[in-house]
């Protein structure tokens, strides 16, 4: 009994983690094609919302951390909101390689 709960743990337990990075993927596919649609509807912070949710799940996309930044630095009214955007620009350059590193700074 023993070794068969051992064998179908060791069958079950890889199927659960591909199956939850599939579903991590599928979300995150989701979330970034709400925030481009949120972004065209001029509805910036819904966009902001979905790409800082976005970002939780893929923090080494570039190209959502540069877009996040310039929503965060559009949505900025006060000077703690504009620090965010800033330090949000800075976490971009640190994510980004080469040319587009060049093309933020």
């Amino acid at each position: 009994m023993l070794v068969g709960t051992i064998v179908g743990l060791a069958i079950l337990l890889p199927g659960l983690y591909f199956w939850r990075q599939r579903e991590v993927l599928r979300s995150a596919a989701t979330l970034i094609e709400q925030a481009e649609a949120d972004a065209k509807e001029g509805e910036l912070l819904k966009s902001a919302q979905s790409l800082q949710m976005y970002l939780q799940l893929r923090p080494d996309d570039v190209h959502a951390q540069i877009q996040y930044a310039e929503a965060v630095g559009r949505l900025a009214t006060g000077r703690k909101q504009l620090d965010q955007a800033i330090a949000q620009y800075y976490k971009a350059v640190g994510v980004a390689a080469g040319e587009e590193r060049r093309s933020l700074q």
